[in-house]
């Protein structure tokens, strides 16, 4: 096993890690919501907080699935090997995208904040 082998390795291994690991947190968390809100404890019920919080999932999903939609599946030369899984392709693309997206709006409330304030 060479020494790019094990790196690569490593490599699946962490993200495998992460990926668990950020599914775990997910789960916690919406388990930890839901019996806040059924005990009447610390979530907040009223009506804005409820609706900011489906504006927030619903825009996320909805931009998860445009970006999907746009992304490019065009074929890619990787160690001199061309890889032409077009879901995986999408999926890196739309994960790449999303996160540009995100960006910019994060930059752009930012400065909405600072001017506001």
């Amino acid at each position: 096993m060479g020494k790019t082998d094990v790196l690569a390795e490593i490599m699946l291994w962490l993200m495998t890690v992460g990926i668990v690991a950020a599914i775990g947190t997910v789960v916690w968390s919406a388990v930890l919501t839901t019996r806040a809100r059924i005990k009447g404890g610390r979530v907040k019920e009223n009506a804005r907080a409820r609706r900011i919080g489906w504006l927030t999932a619903g825009g996320t999903a909805l931009l998860l699935l445009v970006t999907f939609l746009i992304a490019s599946s065009a074929s890619l030369n990787i160690n001199g090997k061309p890889y032409s899984d077009a879901f995986w392709l999408r999926l890196a693309d739309m994960f790449i995208l999303s996160t540009a997206v995100l960006l910019v709006v994060a930059v752009v409330a930012l400065v909405y904040s600072k001017i506001k304030n």
